[in-house]
């Protein structure tokens, strides 16, 4: 990247070489970089949360009981935590998991 394509980014260029202006132009890349993952997350957060809103009305709308729920409640929960347990063993022993078991060893 020379001085012209940095001096795009922000409208002017300068005379001479300035680090500090490139510095700024790498500056400026990563905050949109973080903005744009922020809005990502952002969204999938409300997409997720509005699912789940619209779920449990359309349910008990269509005579789903929670009584009828509670198996697949607790298959989702046994689902659940087998996915943390395995993501957690993945990680060896940096994982939170096994820092906190070796904490609660170290103490009894």
């Amino acid at each position: 990247m020379n001085e012209q394509d940095l001096a795009g980014l922000l409208g002017a260029s300068p005379i001479t070489p300035d680090p500090v202006f490139r510095f700024e132009v790498f500056k400026r890349i990563a905050e949109r970089a973080r903005r744009r993952a922020a809005y990502r997350r952002a969204a999938r957060t409300v997409a997720v949360s509005s699912a789940v809103g619209v779920f449990f009305p359309l349910a008990q709308a269509a005579g789903f009981t929670l009584a009828d729920a509670q198996p697949l409640f607790y298959t989702g929960v046994v689902v659940g935590l087998t996915y943390f347990l395995a993501r957690e063993a993945v990680k060896g022993p940096h994982s939170v998991l096994a820092r906190g078991l070796g904490q609660l060893r170290f103490r009894l």
